[in-house]
């Protein structure tokens, strides 16, 4: 079988991303939109193979990668959104600014193969 992600064939070096973070706090305080962070977004430096929030609510979360702003993405459901995703083990920024309402739980990130130098 064919590897599926870079990160699975045989060989690869497979470099540990930035830890799980939680902006509410904690896994059990969510940041929300629009209360206690009014206007206030979240921005992440990290360094793996892609960045993804786990959110409640509906609306959108505009969204800078690199600084630089990019298409929005539109929330219609609790669950984990992607807010990136690279060939490797990258470093990055990601800037997130959600609907007023929403909650974020938690930015995670993957794994990725280390890119050879």
């Amino acid at each position: 079988m064919e590897p599926l992600r870079p990160s699975d064939a045989p060989g690869a070096l497979v470099m540990p991303p930035t830890p799980e973070l939680f902006p509410g706090g904690s896994w059990e305080q969510p940041f929300t939109a629009g209360q206690e962070h009014d206007g206030e977004g979240i921005d992440i430096p990290y360094a793996a193979a892609g960045a993804y929030v786990s959110v409640d609510g509906e609306g959108e979360i505009e969204l800078e990668r690199d600084n630089k702003p990019v298409d929005p993405i539109a929330v219609t459901n609790p669950g984990l959104y992607a807010l990136a995703e690279h060939p490797g083990h990258e470093p990055h920024r990601v800037g997130i600014r959600p609907t007023p309402g929403m909650r974020i739980w938690s930015v995670s990130f993957a794994a990725g193969a280390k890119e050879e130098s």
